[in-house]
């Protein structure tokens, strides 16, 4: 083997080392039977390009969900964007449609009785 062999060979053993080294440090973070209910948030993130593993994620109606790898950046950007959009959208029942299914509710329950 020529020294020039012996060199590349010796530098890649330092490069597979640093490699492991790396992959030792890292630390895997791991979400499994995650259960969200209606129009939940879920946000399964990592800053930091740390390995992650999600199983199992199950989500109610009208839920959104982050789940991956992002900069700090940018979820503070998608962040701010939904409070914002949360804050200016409001969803609202028009007051006699909540008359409307109160009536129902006592008309089928009755009014119930205080314990």
């Amino acid at each position: 083997m020529s020294a020039d062999d012996a060199t590349q060979q010796q530098r890649m053993r330092r490069d597979d080392a640093l490699v492991s080294r790396q992959v030792a440090q890292a630390q895997r973070v791991v979400f499994e039977d995650v259960s969200t209910v209606e129009d939940a948030h879920l946000v399964i993130v990592s800053t930091r390009g740390d390995p992650m593993s999600a199983k199992r994620i199950s989500v109610g109606a009208r839920t959104s969900e982050w789940i991956g790898h992002m900069s700090d950046q940018s979820l503070q950007m998608l962040t701010q964007n939904r409070l914002a959009s949360s804050s200016t959208s409001s969803i609202s029942t028009p007051r006699e449609q909540l008359d409307k299914s109160t009536t129902e509710f006592l008309r089928h329950h009755g009014a119930g009785y205080t314990l």
